[in-house]
């Protein structure tokens, strides 16, 4: 009689080895997507961190509007070269806040959403200023594009990684027993005081 392998004489651990290997292999795609979602967000960063920089420092030079195109001398108002450089500001302010959520980018949900639908009010409004003022050059097409195409998209994206990790998070904590001494019941001053 050959001694074949049967489940019955298998230990309890053995057969988890497939479900063992899927989860392994599953929690690596996650990761992946992980990693993929905070190097797209990197990547998509640099537009508002660059641009809002540049126009920090060049005022209305680095939209074009200073006299002839980018490099070119201010002749701009002070109130316009003022707001251009405060609304670039933000621009940059919205780049380093999305940054700011890439290394726990699925526990920052809220952030991402918001920023996302300040920039699509942004793309909004360029937008209608398309429609009332008339077709927009490359770059202004591109921003819009940026605005109202890739953000919302970072953010669904976001949202699917946050969905996908927290059961990753939870499948691979280890719970630790509670030593007796934190498990004890604690008695109040005034039940040891009253023995």
């Amino acid at each position: 009689m050959s001694k074949g392998i049967c489940p019955e004489t298998l230990p309890p651990s053995a057969t988890y080895l497939p479900l063992v290997k899927e989860t392994e292999t599953r929690v690596i795609e996650i990761s992946t997507e992980r990693r993929l979602l905070q190097g797209a967000i990197l990547v998509a960063g640099c537009v508002p961190v660059l641009a809002g920089l540049a126009g920090v420092v060049t005022g209305t030079e680095f939209i074009g509007r200073g006299g002839g195109g980018i490099g070119a001398s201010a002749s701009a108002s002070v109130p316009v070269e003022s707001h251009v450089r405060y609304l670039s500001g933000l621009l940059l302010g919205i780049g380093l806040a999305f940054w700011a959520a890439v290394p726990r980018i699925e526990a920052h949900g809220r952030r991402v959403r918001l920023l996302a639908g300040i920039v699509v009010a942004g793309g909004l409004a360029r937008l209608l200023g398309i429609v009332i003022d008339g077709p927009a050059d490359i770059p202004m097409t591109a921003a819009l594009a940026m605005e109202l195409v890739v953000t919302p998209a970072l953010a669904l994206w976001q949202g699917r990684v946050a969905r996908l990790w927290g059961p990753v998070v939870a499948a691979t904590r280890v719970s630790r027993p509670r030593d007796r001494a934190s498990s004890a019941p604690t008695r109040s001053r005034e039940a040891r005081s009253a023995r």
